[in-house]
């Protein structure tokens, strides 16, 4: 599987961010990958009854605001890649294969423009 998304960063103090959730449950647990314009950072996290717990962060990945940018993972099983705009960023072997329902994610005052979503078979 692979999903992707193309976004934004307009503004925000606190963060500009933008992410794709994936493998949401009916309980709302989820993990998630986010780049963060204000931060230059990838992060990917794992929620759980509304507590993130941060699994990796990536810096040095620039995403300047007012700009646009994809944000790509790719799933095969249990393993997860991560791209930023075409450039490889991350590699996971997750313990199961994530499982459920997919969506896009921002967080405290990030104004993000999203466009071009996209759930396809990975190649």
């Amino acid at each position: 599987l692979r999903l992707s998304v193309r976004f934004f960063p307009i503004a925000g103090t606190v963060d500009q961010a933008a992410g794709i959730a994936f493998g949401i449950e009916p309980d709302g647990s989820y993990f998630c990958v986010r780049a963060n314009a204000l931060e230059d950072n990838l992060l990917f996290a794992r929620v759980v009854r509304g507590k993130r717990t941060i699994l990796d962060t990536i810096r040095n990945t620039p995403t300047p605001t007012r700009n646009w940018h994809t944000l790509a993972i790719s799933l095969r099983g249990k393993e997860l890649d991560v791209e930023l705009d075409q450039v490889k960023r991350l590699h996971k072997s997750l313990d199961a294969i994530p499982r459920g329902r997919v969506g896009l994610w921002s967080k405290a005052d990030s104004q993000v423009l999203f466009d071009d979503f996209r759930v396809e078979r990975a190649p």
